[in-house]
């Protein structure tokens, strides 16, 4: 009898469990369908009716197709088509999602197909892959998949991360004034997000000004101002808000690190070192100021240092996508990456399949997909960057129509500034640099893939 009860005790406890964790999945997407009915254009629902004569585009990548609201690279891509012909009525369908990668990409690609219906795919992915994230029709992948598509999880993880910063800022601080209890770092997608989707930089400058009156002593306003005004191109206010952050919190390793973004920005790459380096001595377990060492070292022709910079960031976070491309642009071997680790007294605990290899078999995966149900596919290539790249993934004789975009941001960007075009950095080399597209960087991706989807349809006006 005493066995029965504990049994039934367990089974109660894990039952309890398992429904809390279900409801707060449920609960966590359903606040996340809210906030996206409310922040998402109105006009990019599928509730509309449609004539025959339209022609409907659906739009896949991650945060540089999703993010910009009317600004947009899919919302422009309509309006641009529907000024230039009145033959068809276009439709774009921005199904862009932030921080996704080609697996999920593939993954959801039938629902979407079957809920849009498109006559044309466009594709701009493949920035945020990593690996062993690989779409299959094998119940494996679809469990791993699902999983690590859970909400729980992915607040699970986060949670971890966090405990895991807060931990390493504590050792570092053991014996120094603590930091500000109040200071909580919003990502870069919130300050993007709030800047272009919404509009209303003003409003947060507004709100971030009157906290600093109420308390001076606060830190995470003029950081959070600096981040704004980095991203907006205005360096010199920028550079004011985050040396008073310092002032104020002399061990905030993200000042540091955000410091040397705004130096790297305007090209004082001595500086943007010095500052780097500070953030290091004050977490070392932090990404972005090693990303940014390396590709400061790639520019200074030194890639003995750079490799070991970015290898670094790997054996942090194994999964980041900025050291892994930036190594992949040096052709590292798998024993070149064991050997330099060796070197630096780090334990080597990377066995990578190749991010290429990943890429490229979730492009062919998605092009056989719209291939078997007759649909157009139109692979774009980031900004800057070679099509090649893109060419490359497949064989030669599919029907795709690969987009660059390479020549005409290059050209733009020698008659404006980065900052005219982007507002941050995502892919930072010697032969290219590109990010976040700004409404005017967005306008430029528009314009150009509209007028190759007009000749493909042979519509002169």
């Amino acid at each position: 009898m005493a066995n029965t009860t504990i049994k039934q005790k367990i089974g109660l406890i894990l039952t309890g469990i398992i429904f809390t964790l279900i409801f707060l999945e449920v609960g966590l997407r359903s606040a996340g369908f809210v906030l996206l009915y409310v922040s998402a254009p109105k006009e990019n629902t599928i509730s509309e009716s449609y004539t025959n004569n339209t022609y409907r585009i659906l739009a896949l990548g991650e945060s540089t197709t999703e993010m910009g609201g009317k600004n947009s690279w899919p919302s422009q891509l309509e309006t641009v088509l529907n000024n230039k012909t009145n033959k068809f009525r276009f439709k774009v369908f921005n199904e862009g999602i932030a921080g996704t990668t080609t697996a999920f990409i593939v993954a959801r690609l039938g629902n979407n197909l079957q809920k849009y219906n498109p006559n044309m795919v466009i594709t701009m992915m493949g920035i945020n892959d990593v690996p062993y994230i690989k779409y299959d029709d094998t119940f494996r992948a679809k469990v791993i998949l699902f999983f690590t598509d859970l909400r729980i999880y992915k607040l699970g993880t986060w949670i971890i991360a966090s405990l895991h910063e807060k931990f390493n800022m504590t050792n570092h601080n053991t014996n120094e004034t603590p930091i500000s209890e109040n200071f909580s770092t919003p990502t870069e997608e919130d300050i993007l997000k709030k800047i272009w989707d919404e509009g209303k930089c003003n409003d947060a400058e507004n709100m971030f000004r009157n906290t600093m009156q109420l308390d001076s002593k606060n830190d995470y306003p003029y950081y959070f101002l600096g981040c704004c005004y980095r991203i907006l191109g205005k360096y010199t206010i920028a550079l004011n808000m985050t040396l008073k952050a310092i002032q104020i919190n002399p061990l905030n390793y993200k000042t540091y690190s955000l410091l040397g973004d705004i130096y790297l920005a305007q090209g004082n790459v001595d500086l943007a070192k010095v500052y780097y380096e500070k953030s290091i001595k004050l977490n070392q377990n932090q990404t972005n100021a090693y990303n940014k060492l390396g590709y400061i070292y790639e520019i200074k022709g030194m890639s003995k240092k750079a490799k070991e910079m970015y290898l670094r960031t790997l054996w942090i976070n194994p999964s980041d996508v900025v050291a892994a491309v930036a190594l992949l642009d040096f052709n590292l071997t798998y024993q070149e990456m064991k050997t330099i680790y060796e070197k630096m007294n780090i334990p080597f605990r990377i066995t990578l399949e190749s991010i290429e290899s990943i890429t490229k078999y979730h492009y062919n995966k998605l092009y056989a997909i719209l291939a078997s149900h007759g649909i157009k596919y139109i692979a774009m290539q980031y900004p800057t960057l070679d099509v090649a790249e893109l060419k490359d993934m497949f064989k030669g004789d599919e029907d795709i129509i690969f987009v660059s975009n390479e020549n005409n941001f290059k050209e733009a960007l020698k008659n404006g500034t980065y900052s005219d075009y982007f507002i941050d950095h995502i892919h930072e080399n010697r032969e290219a640099s590109w990010g976040h597209a700004t409404p005017l960087g967005n306008r430029l991706i528009a314009e150009n893939v509209a007028t190759v989807i007009l000749e493909e349809l042979n519509i002169t006006k």
